[in-house]
C-alpha cells in the first residue's frame, strides 16, 4: 500500500491552476497482491472470476474514499495557494505475465 501511494504522490505534479498529465506509473505486483488490496476496495472488477492463469484484470474506483483505501488518501491528494486537487478516479490494470500493475488516475478539484 505505502510503495504505490508513493509512487502515486511522486506523479501529482502542480503549476499554477494545473496539474501535469503524468498521472500514471507502474509497479511489480502478484496476482494474489492484486487480490488482498486492491480488489475488496474496488467498485469494478473485469473480470469478476479470474485466477492467477487470467491474462488481464482491470479494477477500478470512482471516488476519492475507495482510491485512498488502496493507495492512503494522503498520497492521492495535494495542491497550492491556487487550488487543491484529489484523485478521482483510478483503473488498476494488472498483468499476470509480466506480474506487473499499471496504475491510471484522473485528479479533480477546486482552483
Amino acid at each position: 500500500r505505502r510503495q504505490l501511494g508513493n509512487k502515486a504522490k511522486s506523479k501529482i505534479s502542480f503549476k499554477h491552476y494545473c496539474i501535469d498529465a503524468n498521472t500514471h506509473f507502474t509497479n511489480d505486483f502478484t496476482s494474489e497482491a492484486f487480490r488482498a488490496l486492491i480488489v475488496p476496495h474496488a467498485t469494478q472488477v473485469y473480470p469478476k472470476n479470474f485466477d492467477e492463469n487470467t491474462p488481464v484484470i482491470v479494477a477500478s474506483t470512482f471516488s476519492p474514499s475507495e482510491a485512498g483505501s488502496i493507495m492512503g488518501r494522503s498520497k492521492l491528494s495535494g495542491g497550492s495557494m491556487y487550488g487543491s486537487w484529489t484523485a478521482t478516479k483510478v483503473d488498476y490494470i494488472y498483468i499476470a505475465e509480466k506480474k506487473e500493475l499499471r496504475v491510471w488516475f484522473t485528479m479533480g478539484g477546486e482552483h
